[in-house]
């Protein structure tokens, strides 16, 4: 087997950054074949590292030198890439949507890759969370309309199936539950996380 590169992404609550977390981990026949070390590739070895990030709504790729920090064997080890990092105002809250994250290390000639296709949803979950502020200060939840209530719940499932579906590499799906939650969300003042 060859190396698996592998990593996590969490997103901050701030909404101006996000985590990047190697996963990859150590070498192991049985429990980890895709790891770092005898028979794969060895950290030592690795001469550049980067991220190739594409931000909702572009095509093209923002790259992020990381080699200061990765590769690493170390999975409870990240770094944080910020809103700046992505060519974005530091005022700017990250804009939510389908990212394409793929993270690459150079090895001698070879470049190993990993995407992963992740949703940043901060800006998403600050509006529900308006909805919901709305509902009670008006309702004072004692006798909530359904409709407002459904229209919540409608939303906060959409984002569960497109965070579900990007998971699953079902860009297609992902996209149309985004769409509709941006269209069921037109209106509603930017937040400001």
């Amino acid at each position: 087997m060859s190396l698996k590169l592998n990593f996590d992404i969490c997103q901050s609550t701030s909404c101006k950054w996000f985590s990047f977390k190697e996963t990859t981990g150590i070498y192991d026949a049985g429990s980890n074949p895709g790891g770092w070390g005898t028979p794969n590739p060895e950290l030592i070895d690795a001469s550049n590292a980067n991220l190739a990030i594409i931000l909702p709504g572009s095509t093209t790729p923002v790259s992020v030198d990381i080699s200061a920090y990765f590769p690493s064997n170390d999975n409870t080890f990240s770094i944080n890439i910020t809103n700046t990092d992505l060519g974005l105002d530091s005022a700017d809250a990250l804009p939510g949507g389908i990212y394409q994250i793929t993270y690459n290390v150079t090895i001698d000639t070879s470049i190993y890759s990993k995407t992963k296709y992740v949703i940043i949803s901060c800006e998403y979950d600050c509006k529900i969370e308006q909805l919901i502020h709305k509902l009670v200060i008006k309702e004072c939840c004692l006798e909530c309309e359904d409709e407002d209530l459904d229209k919540i719940i409608y939303l906060k499932t959409l984002l569960c199936v497109a965070k579900s579906a990007a998971d699953c590499g079902n860009l297609t799906r992902a996209q149309e539950a985004i769409d509709t939650i941006d269209d069921l969300m037109t209106g509603l003042k930017k937040c400001k996380c």
